[in-house]
């Protein structure tokens, strides 16, 4: 195709196809992008936008019409944010991050937050005298934490040690966590029969 003799057919061309991919995003209004846009206009804090590479052109466009349009908002780029500034982000804030893949290193670190969390817990060890090397336990750990949520952690089985040192173990286990703010709450709950072994000194 000769460029310079179809200038107005391809122009017309991308017109038509950019209109077309536009239209096929009222496919994506759906509950979800409600709740989201309910969420950004009753938040009392701003909207914070993320992204790398053109990612963060397309975010920091976003930006300015969220501002032009009377809804507080800023551009933090996820390099930045693991390298000291995410300070900058308050807890009423809402955090939208822009990645084409979801895998860009500092879109994953930005939303890391490593915690170590002290539990209390109560372990039970019965040990029938005809079978003293059958051993039946029952353990369970956890930490209330009110609105914030809660962890569980409980399992009960038997301990074969038919060597020292040597542990055969069945039984069921549940691992319970949940995390919540306000409305928002994550969940994680998994449950079922292990078998392991191990050596303990």
């Amino acid at each position: 195709m000769n460029l310079v003799k179809n200038i107005k057919k391809i122009a017309r061309d991308v017109l038509i196809n950019e209109s077309l991919a536009i239209q096929q995003l009222t496919n994506f209004i759906d509950d979800n992008f409600e709740a989201c846009v309910k969420e950004i206009y009753s938040a009392k804090g701003r909207v914070v936008i993320t992204g790398v590479g053109k990612s963060a052109i397309v975010a920091n466009k976003i930006v300015a019409t969220l501002n032009s349009t009377g809804t507080p908002a800023l551009f933090m780029h996820a390099a930045d944010a693991i390298h000291g500034d995410l300070g900058m982000i308050q807890s009423e804030d809402i955090v939208i991050c822009i990645s084409k893949s979801g895998n860009t290193p500092e879109i994953k670190e930005s939303g890391t937050f490593p915690l170590v969390v002290p539990t209390l817990g109560l372990a039970l060890d019965l040990t029938p005298p005809p079978l003293p090397m059958l051993h039946i336990f029952g353990e369970v750990s956890g930490l209330p934490a009110g609105s914030l949520g809660h962890i569980v952690d409980a399992e009960v089985g038997l301990r074969y040690i038919p060597i020292r040192f040597f542990t055969v173990s069945a039984g069921y286990r549940i691992f319970d966590i949940g995390i919540g703010r306000n409305d928002d709450v994550a969940q994680l709950t998994l449950r079922g029969p292990f078998v392991g072994m191990s050596f303990r000194f």
